[in-house]
């Protein structure tokens, strides 16, 4: 079980830079994010961009004070909707056994909904995507 989260978390990790998802509508597969159904609506679109959506402003999530003053780190992986205008749309925190402290989640999906990307490219036209990303909450010197 634990070496299958861990490829299953490699496998999303290295995606990240390298594909999305194409939807027409940002809720057309939000039920199935939301269950963790998100593995093949990316491995399906692997190289179906000519250019795949590129982060260019990021705004640095808020540390929840509860898990900061217990000490605790860790990363929330989510799943954005970027628009064919590059604004964030829908972040879904990705569904799987591995679970966070809830404030972890609302800091990062708070934090993605600011972002702002170069929108994808298919065919020459600017196209919205599903796109997965991690945002690490860590105390530097630990």
């Amino acid at each position: 079980m634990f070496s299958k989260r861990i490829l299953v978390f490699a496998v999303v990790y290295l995606a990240v830079s390298t594909t999305a998802s194409a939807v027409k509508c940002p809720d057309e597969y939000a039920e199935l994010l939301e269950a963790g159904e998100y593995m093949d609506l990316i491995a399906a679109t692997v190289s179906q961009y000519d250019y795949p959506a590129d982060l260019i402003i990021r705004v640095k999530a808020n540390w929840p004070p509860a898990p900061k003053e217990m000490g605790l780190q860790d990363s929330v992986l989510l799943l954005l909707y970027v628009d064919e205008s590059g604004d964030v749309l829908r972040a879904i925190p990705a569904a799987g056994k591995r679970k966070t402290h809830p404030d972890f989640e609302s800091a990062a999906v708070e934090a993605a909904l600011k972002y702002k990307y170069k929108p994808a490219i298919l065919n020459d036209e600017e196209v919205g995507i599903w796109h997965p990303i991690e945002i690490v909450f860590y105390i530097e010197g630990r």
